[in-house]
C-alpha cells in the first residue's frame, strides 16, 4: 500500500507541547475528551481522502474505537496510578480477540479485521498479533496516545490513501511514553515531607553558621561556597546566583533526591463497586436499546415502565450482585445488547414479534422464547467453539507423537517418548475437563508404537 503523508504543521503552529499533561479525574470525563479528539481527527482525515468511502473513517470504525477505549482507558489509568509510571517508557497494551470485539460492537466477526486494518493505517491504533503455541490467539492493540493524553507530541499524521486498505500495516517501534513532568502533582502529595525537609535543612544551616562564627578563620581556611553541598565539590557559584536564595537550592536538592533514586509515590486508585445511580443508568440504557429494536411501536405508562425495569434489574442483570465496578458492568451491558440483536435476527427469520416485556425478560420464560434464551444460545456457541479448540489440540498431540516431533521450545526438556506423551497429557488435562478427550488420548497411546515413532 502506497500512502502520501500530509503534514500537520498547521496543528503544531497553533499548539505548543505542554510540559505537564493533565488527565481528567473521572473516567467519564476522560472518555468524552478522547471521543472529541477522535471526532476532530476523523473529520480532518475524511476531508483529504480521494477514494471516497473506501478511505473514510465511518460509523463502524467509530464504534470499534469506542469499544477499544472503553477497555483500554481503565488499564491506562491503573498504570498511571502506580509507582512505576514515572520510570516506564512502555505504553500499556490491550489484549483482545476478534470474537470479543465483534460481540461488543454488535458486528460480524469477519468484518473486525478490515476495521482494525483501516484504523491502524490511519495511525489511530497499532495492532500486533498475539501468539499462543505458534498460532494467532488474538490482537495486542495500543491506541495512539494523542487521543488519551491530548499531547501534540503524539499527534498522528494524516495519511492520504491511494488504495483500499485490506492488509494490516506492520509496525516496528510504535510509541514510547515521554517522561512526563509529574513534579506539580508530587508537590501536592508531598507538601508535608517537603516542609519537614526544608525545616531540617534550615536548622542544619543555622548550626553551621553558628559553628563558623565561633571559630575564627585562618589564612588557609577558605569558606565553602553556599552551593557546594548541593551541586558538587567545588561549589557552583553561577547556580547560586541564578537560584536567588538558599531555599531554592534546598528545593532543587529535595526534588533531585526525590526523582533520582526512585519513582515518586502515587496512590493506587482501587476500582469502586458500582453505585446506585450507575445501576439505574445501565438498566435505562438496556431498556432504551431493547425498545428501539424489539418494542418499537409499544407504549407503556409510568407504572408499567417501573415494573419492567425492576424485572430487568433482577433477572437480566442479576440484581448487580458482586463487587465489580461500573466499567465491567458496562461491558456486560454491551454483551446483553448483542443478545438483543440475536433475538431481533431470530424474530425476523421466523417472522415473530416480542411479547409483553414482563414475561419476555423473566428468567422463568427461557424455554418459551424469552430474552434469556439468547444467553443460552451464546453459551452453546461458546461451548462448541471450545470443544473444537480442544479437538484441534488433541489432533496436534497425536501428530506430534506419531511423527516424533517435539513442540517448539521443549527440545531441552523432552528427551524420550515417555516425556513427550506426559507433556501432551498434562497439557490436555489443563486445557479441558472433558473425559471423552482424555479417554481418546489414552486409547491412542495404548495403540501406537512409541519407539518406532521416536526413531
Amino acid at each position: 500500500m502506497s500512502t502520501t503523508l500530509l503534514s500537520n504543521d498547521t496543528h503544531s503552529e497553533q499548539y505548543e507541547p505542554r510540559e505537564i499533561v493533565r488527565i481528567p479525574k473521572t473516567l467519564d470525563q476522560l472518555n468524552k475528551a478522547v471521543n472529541k479528539r477522535y471526532y476532530d481527527f476523523k473529520e480532518a482525515h475524511n476531508l483529504v481522502q480521494k477514494l471516497g468511502l473506501d478511505a473514510h473513517l465511518r460509523t463502524p470504525h467509530k464504534d470499534m474505537f469506542e469499544v477499544i477505549m472503553y477497555k483500554y482507558l481503565v488499564k491506562f489509568r491503573n498504570v498511571v496510578n502506580t509507582p512505576f509510571w514515572a520510570d516506564t517508557t512502555q505504553a500499556p497494551v490491550l489484549s483482545t480477540n476478534r470474537q470479543e470485539l465483534a460481540n461488543l460492537t454488535h458486528g460480524k466477526k469477519r468484518n473486525v479485521y478490515n476495521i482494525l486494518a483501516r484504523l491502524a493505517a490511519a495511525n489511530v491504533i497499532s495492532v500486533e498479533y498475539e501468539y499462543n503455541g505458534g498460532k494467532v490467539n488474538g490482537y495486542l492493540i495500543t491506541p495512539n496516545l494523542y487521543f488519551v493524553l491530548g499531547d501534540v507530541e503524539y499527534q498522528p499524521e494524516i495519511n492520504v490513501f491511494t488504495e483500499k486498505i485490506t492488509v494490516m500495516p506492520e509496525r516496528g517501534i510504535w510509541q514510547c511514553l515521554l517522561h512526563l513532568n509529574n513534579q506539580e502533582i508530587n508537590n501536592n502529595k508531598n507538601k508535608a515531607e517537603l516542609s519537614l525537609y526544608l525545616h531540617q535543612e534550615t536548622h542544619k544551616e543555622n548550626h553551621q553558621e553558628k559553628v563558623q562564627a565561633e571559630s575564627p578563620l585562618t589564612e588557609l581556611q577558605i569558606p565553602e561556597a553556599e552551593g557546594s553541598k548541593n551541586f558538587g565539590g567545588g561549589g557552583d557559584f553561577e547556580a547560586v546566583e541564578n537560584s536567588g536564595s538558599a531555599a531554592e537550592i534546598r528545593k532543587l536538592n529535595f526534588y533531585g533526591k526525590k526523582t533520582a533514586g526512585y519513582a515518586p509515590r502515587m496512590a493506587i486508585v482501587q476500582p469502586q463497586p458500582i453505585q446506585e445511580h450507575e445501576k439505574v443508568k445501565i438498566v435505562d440504557d438496556f431498556w432504551r436499546y431493547s425498545t428501539k429494536y424489539l418494542f418499537t411501536n409499544w407504549n407503556f405508562d409510568g407504572n408499567q415502565l417501573k415494573e419492567i425495569k425492576e424485572l430487568i434489574r433482577r433477572d437480566v442483570f442479576g440484581s448487580f450482585n458482586g463487587t465489580d465496578d461500573y466499567n465491567k458492568w458496562r461491558v456486560f451491558l454491551m454483551m446483553r445488547q448483542a443478545e438483543v440483536d440475536l433475538i431481533m435476527a431470530n424474530n425476523l427469520k421466523y417472522k415473530r414479534t416480542a411479547y409483553y416485556p414482563m414475561a419476555f425478560f423473566s428468567k422463568n420464560y427461557i424455554k418459551r422464547g424469552g430474552f434469556l434464551s439468547a444467553h443460552k444460545w451464546t453459551m452453546k456457541e461458546r461451548k462448541k467453539f471450545t470443544e473444537v479448540q480442544h479437538r484441534e489440540l488433541l489432533n496436534t498431540a497425536k501428530t506430534s507423537i506419531t511423527c516424533g516431533k517435539i513442540p517448539r521450545g521443549m527440545a531441552d526438556r523432552i528427551n524420550s517418548p515417555r516425556e513427550l506423551t506426559d507433556y501432551w497429557f498434562n497439557r490436555l488435562a489443563k486445557a479441558t475437563n472433558d473425559t471423552e478427550i482424555i479417554a481418546d488420548y489414552n486409547r491412542f497411546i495404548s495403540n501406537i508404537s512409541l519407539t518406532r515413532a521416536w526413531n
